[in-house]
C-alpha cells in the first residue's frame, strides 16, 4: 500500500516531467523558425506551413545615371538611363561617360535642355527674319549666254542661284536647300529657298541674256 507522502512525491515528479515535455516542444519550434531564411519565412494557415517570399526590389544591382555623351545602345547625351551598377563603376564612371543622377546632375539636365530649346527658337528666329527680307527682294537674276530661241548655253546651277541670292541681299546663306525648275531658256522659274528646317522662302529666278 502506496503511503501519502509518496503519493505526494509521483505528483511532483508527473508535473516536473510534463514541464519539461512542454520547454522542449517550445525549444524545437523556436530552433525550426530561427533555422529558416529570412526570405521565405513560413506562415501557418489551417495548419498547413507556406514558405513566403520576400519581393525582390527591382533596383537591386542597378543604378540610375545621366549620361554625358551619346553612347551606341545606351543613349544619348543628357539622358536619364538605368544600367547595372558594374557598368557604371567600371566603365562609364571611369571614362567621365556618366555620373549619378543626384539633384545636381537632373539640375544640369534641365538648364541644359532649356538652353537648347532657346538656342533652337533664337535659330528659327533668325530665319524667319531671313526669309522676310528674301521675299522682301523676291527676284533674283542669274545671265547665261543664250543662243536660238532663247535657249541658254549648258545649265544653271544651285551654285549660281545661291551667288545671285548673296549679292544681292547682302546676306551670307552658306549652302541652304533650294529648288527651281529645270531652265533651258530665258524667262522666270518658280524658286525655293529653305533657310531653316521649318522655314522656307518662296522666290523667283529671272534668267536673263548676259550683255
Amino acid at each position: 500500500m502506496v503511503s501519502s507522502s509518496s503519493r505526494r512525491l509521483l505528483t511532483v515528479l508527473a508535473a516536473a516531467l510534463l514541464l519539461i515535455d512542454m520547454s522542449t516542444a517550445f525549444l524545437s519550434t523556436a530552433t525550426f523558425r530561427s533555422a529558416v531564411p529570412a526570405t521565405r519565412r513560413p506562415v501557418s494557415r489551417h495548419g498547413v506551413l507556406v514558405m513566403k517570399k520576400r519581393i525582390e526590389n527591382p533596383m537591386k544591382g542597378k543604378t540610375k545615371v545621366v549620361l554625358t555623351q551619346n553612347i551606341a545602345s545606351v543613349g544619348a547625351a543628357d539622358s536619364v538611363v538605368t544600367v547595372r551598377s558594374g557598368f557604371y563603376l567600371n566603365y562609364l564612371l571611369p571614362r567621365g561617360m556618366a555620373t549619378l543622377a543626384d539633384d545636381a546632375a537632373m539640375q544640369r539636365v534641365a538648364d541644359n535642355a532649356a538652353a537648347a530649346t532657346e538656342a533652337v527658337e533664337q535659330a528659327k528666329g533668325a530665319a524667319v527674319e531671313i526669309k522676310s527680307k528674301l521675299e522682301g527682294i523676291k527676284t533674283f537674276s542669274v545671265s547665261k549666254k543664250v543662243g536660238e530661241n532663247d535657249s541658254i548655253y549648258g545649265s544653271v546651277t544651285p551654285a549660281e542661284v545661291v551667288r545671285a541670292i548673296e549679292e544681292a541681299s547682302a546676306l551670307s546663306l552658306g549652302s541652304p536647300k533650294i529648288t527651281f525648275d529645270d531652265v533651258t531658256t530665258t524667262g522666270t522659274y518658280s524658286l525655293s529657298v529653305s533657310v531653316h528646317p521649318e522655314v522656307t522662302a518662296e522666290l523667283e529666278l529671272a534668267v536673263v541674256a548676259e550683255e
